[in-house]
């Protein structure tokens, strides 16, 4: 009897120890894979327990005595495998959404930290990697209590030099001019004011738009001669498409395009070289919103570690507070520069 208890104390024991080394060991995630070119872009995001950390490496990963380190991003904080009411897995707390690579850069839309970036990356010869990043916002979400961990979805797709994108944090598409690295936001007409134009064919359902090009192609041709949109000696090129996340969603979990918007690119002969032409398609409705957009600057914020070094002085005219900063004995009205203070 005696020698039962001991086995089964011996037992606990053993499991107690191996539970509390599993606990002070790393845990290694992979959190992002995505297939580009000849190459792959993976996140890992890495637990320490012990130093109650938490890393998130992103690499190019061509194989595994092949990759580079692009970026890291680090929290002192770490998930023990419980849940908290107040801050969820803190692993979810980078996301990639999207990553290409076009001209030998590598372009990725991040949720990072409540903030949503588009961030492009250089790899030199030398393997040094330089890093420019463009913030789209933060994330609009609140409490983890209420509202539970981060979600994040984007997509992009390059279209005469430049990149379009959507992600579920705002839900507006976005323009990034590859040479000139201008970032914008599209402004639409509001669907109601237009002038409703059905379409009868219902043709985006279930239609796969990657392998069916040209059909989709001509199909939006047809429309755009019958609205008048298009003249019949005007040259049309079908540039592509993009969803928006519910339209992206629909498809993908119930193989049909039933809610949401398409954006589809095109040009004609009226065009100008580097310009894309948009029109949009309601898959509820199954109807076409025809209309020209506007582009609105998106302002980038100063990096608040470049502002550490700064000195802030405010002061009050009439009803506006003028902010100032002050750098090595130089003035600058960094609002006049058309930046956005990540603080007031």
């Amino acid at each position: 009897m005696n020698n039962i208890i001991t086995f089964i104390f011996l037992g606990f024991i053993t499991c107690f120890s191996q539970d509390i080394s599993t606990q002070k060991r790393k845990n290694k995630k992979l959190s992002y894979k995505k297939k580009l070119e000849n190459f792959e872009i993976r996140m890992y995001a890495i637990t320490y327990p012990k130093e109650k950390r938490t890393e998130w490496n992103i690499y190019k990963y061509i194989n595994k005595r092949n990759k580079i380190l692009i970026d890291q991003y680090v929290e002192n904080d770490f998930f023990d495998g419980k849940g908290y009411t107040h801050k969820g897995d803190v692993r979810e707390n980078v996301i990639i959404g999207d990553a290409n690579c076009y001209n030998n850069t590598i372009y990725i839309l991040c949720l990072q930290h409540r903030n949503v970036n588009l961030i492009a990356y250089n790899i030199g010869d030398d393997g040094k990697v330089e890093k420019q990043l463009f913030n789209l916002g933060e994330e609009m979400r609140g409490s983890y209590a209420n509202f539970g961990g981060p979600t994040f979805w984007a997509t992009m797709t390059k279209v005469n030099g430049a990149l379009f994108f959507n992600t579920s944090n705002n839900g507006l598409l976005m323009h990034f001019n590859l040479q000139s690295s201008k970032l914008t936001s599209l402004k639409f007409a509001d669907e109601n004011s237009l002038p409703p134009v059905k379409d009868s064919q219902n043709l985006f359902v279930e239609l796969d738009l990657d392998e069916n090009k040209e059909e989709v192609g001509e199909h939006i041709k047809k429309v755009l001669l019958e609205t008048k949109q298009l003249n019949k000696d005007n040259e049309f090129k079908y540039l592509g498409y993009i969803d928006d996340s519910s339209s992206f969603y629909s498809i993908m979990n119930s193989d049909a395009r039933v809610s949401g918007i398409i954006y589809f690119f095109y040009q004609d002969a009226l065009s100008l070289l580097d310009s894309t032409k948009i029109i949009r398609y309601r898959n509820f409705k199954k109807k076409w919103l025809m209309d020209d957009y506007s582009e609105k600057a998106i302002k980038a914020p100063i990096n608040i570690d470049f502002l550490r070094k700064w000195k802030r002085i405010c002061t009050k005219e009439f009803d506006t507070t003028k902010c100032v900063y002050l750098f090595k004995g130089s003035a600058m009205d960094l609002e006049s520069l058309g930046a956005r203070l990540p603080f007031t």
